[in-house]
């Protein structure tokens, strides 16, 4: 079966993604469009131009160019589902008339919120979906004869910590690992962090990441005074990372909208309790009092609050530790390599009878 995938995703994450696909004898090759190169067993990285880098538009308008040229040739289209990847593959499947799969990874309902996206899910033959409540959400609004719905776990999860997370003094008050965008919501950490700082007349954060929203954050976070109580780092590998996790006495995450995000089992690896936004998938990784808390978006207030409890209640951050990593350890169990080819044979084998003739 030769696959063509459209993402625009970083090399972990789409390595996640292609890991189960690729381990499959039944797939044989894999269409990879996609601004970056990405070079990978089975894969087929297809080039753009260099003038396309001129303005973002280009660059979609070549790869559904490029899509419509090569897309002929594939079993299934994959979209995965960040904003327009999706509409691009459902317009190319519709045109092409090849079957079409949608890997949505960001927040569910904020895609069937918006009328293209929403026509986009409904000409799949099979609709891949990060946690229950997503599931959930997305059975309420298809008829049951639509899309075969999946959820191909994220495989290649975060490794083991190599020591106990109590063998290094947390030192870290609030860390943010995260893309500064819109999504994530980034004014409101930037005035959580404020208050913590005038409840508690002490902070010690560290926000790591890179985006459009950065220099407005780094504006805030100089005019209220806190350049010396926030340390701005860019966004680090994994390796990198690691210490941070390891130091921090909570992972702060008040996004708008997510998916399904893997800096929070990261986090729960080096039991770090997680404070966050209750949207996306994150229910599905963070239970409230047990390995963290909760809290409505945009809830300024309760964040502050949730943030206070962690850091001002030793006995209960040890208790949330200790429970954040068991969740950690069973999100590894069940991501492996194997359940994600599993999830994946279900979904092609209702794909296989709907290709064309």
């Amino acid at each position: 079966m030769h696959i063509g995938f459209v993402a625009g995703l970083n090399d972990r994450k789409l390595s996640q993604k292609l890991a189960p696909l690729q381990a499959m004898p039944e797939v044989t090759r894999i269409s990879l469009f996609r601004r970056q190169p990405f070079f990978g067993e089975k894969v087929q990285w297809h080039p753009l131009p260099a003038f396309v880098d001129l303005h973002p538009l280009l660059g979609d308008l070549w790869r559904m160019m490029q899509l419509l040229y090569r897309g002929s040739e594939c079993d299934l289209l994959v979209g995965c589902h960040q904003r327009f990847h999706g509409l691009m593959v459902a317009l190319a499947g519709k045109i092409l008339k090849v079957p079409t799969a949608q890997l949505i990874i960001t927040d569910f309902d904020l895609m069937w919120g918006h009328p293209a996206f929403r026509w986009a899910i409904r000409q799949a033959v099979v609709v891949g979906l990060r946690g229950q409540k997503a599931k959930k959400s997305c059975l309420s609004k298809l008829s049951p004869e639509l899309p075969l719905l999946f959820i191909p776990p994220n495989v290649l999860p975060p490794p083991l910590p190599k020591s106990e997370p109590t063998a290094t003094k947390r030192d870290i008050d609030v860390l943010f690992v995260g893309s500064f965008t819109e999504d994530k919501n980034i004014p409101l950490l930037a005035k959580i962090l404020e208050g913590i700082k005038d409840s508690r007349s002490r902070l010690e954060a560290y926000v790591i990441g890179e985006g459009p929203e950065l220099k407005r954050f780094q504006t805030h976070i100089k005019k209220e005074g806190l350049s010396k109580e926030v340390t701005i780092l860019e966004m680090l590998p994994y390796a990198d990372l690691e210490g941070f996790y390891r130091r921090a006495k909570l992972l702060l995450l008040p996004s708008r909208a997510e998916g399904f995000p893997m800096v929070i089992p990261e986090a729960m690896g080096w039991g770090t309790p997680v404070v966050a936004s209750d949207v996306g998938g994150i229910g599905d990784l963070v239970i409230s009092d047990k390995t963290g808390f909760l809290v409505a978006s945009g809830n300024c207030e309760g964040f502050i609050a949730a943030c206070e409890k962690i850091l001002e209640d030793q006995e209960l951050a040890d208790q949330l530790a200790v429970n954040a990593r068991i969740a950690h350890d069973d999100f590894v169990a069940a991501s492996s390599l194997e359940a994600g080819i599993e999830q994946w044979r279900k979904a092609l084998s209702v794909v296989a009878p709907k290709k064309r003739k």
